[in-house]
């Protein structure tokens, strides 16, 4: 944000402007009056983060091909874009995740005993795989900082 380069800056808005979106979205989801309309929602503002996303549409290659940015502006925007993204599609998963056990916990009223209890134990597995995923790629990226010591923080 610090460049003078007029579309590096509208470019750090636009990501900026994207998590807003998301922020103010998930805030007035809860207007939502089912847990399904929720999930639609987010499932809409999903397909719109991946429109919206500079690599995959094609701005970024544009910007560098018609030499707006150079190269280290290239880089930090795709760095600090994929953070964006990252950030924003947990978020969105997170959310979706929390709108599903709602409309399961319907589901599950009617259920038995034992099979609430096969699906609690389904679950429980799934949570600590995505657990461990997780905590894999933070030691990757404690490794990886360690060993450069400190990250590169953009331009």
């Amino acid at each position: 944000m610090c460049s003078e380069n007029k579309y590096v800056k509208r470019e750090y808005n636009a990501i900026r402007l994207n998590i807003a979106l998301l922020l103010r979205t998930l805030f007035t989801i809860e207007e939502q009056t089912s847990p399904r309309g929720k999930i639609e929602a987010l499932k809409r503002f999903s397909l719109a983060l991946e429109e919206r996303d500079i690599i995959a549409n094609g701005t970024l290659d544009k910007l560098i091909r018609e030499q707006k940015i150079t190269s280290d502006m290239a880089t930090s925007l795709m760095k600090d874009n994929s953070y964006a993204y990252e950030i924003q599609s947990k978020l969105i998963s997170a959310v979706e995740i929390i709108f599903a056990n709602f409309i399961s916990t319907e589901k599950d009223l009617s259920l038995s005993d034992e099979e609430t209890d096969r699906l609690m134990s389904s679950r429980r597995e799934e949570i600590l795989d995505q657990l461990r995923q997780e905590e894999a790629q933070i030691d990757a990226i404690a490794g990886r900082e360690n060993r450069d010591g400190n990250l590169d923080r953009g331009v």
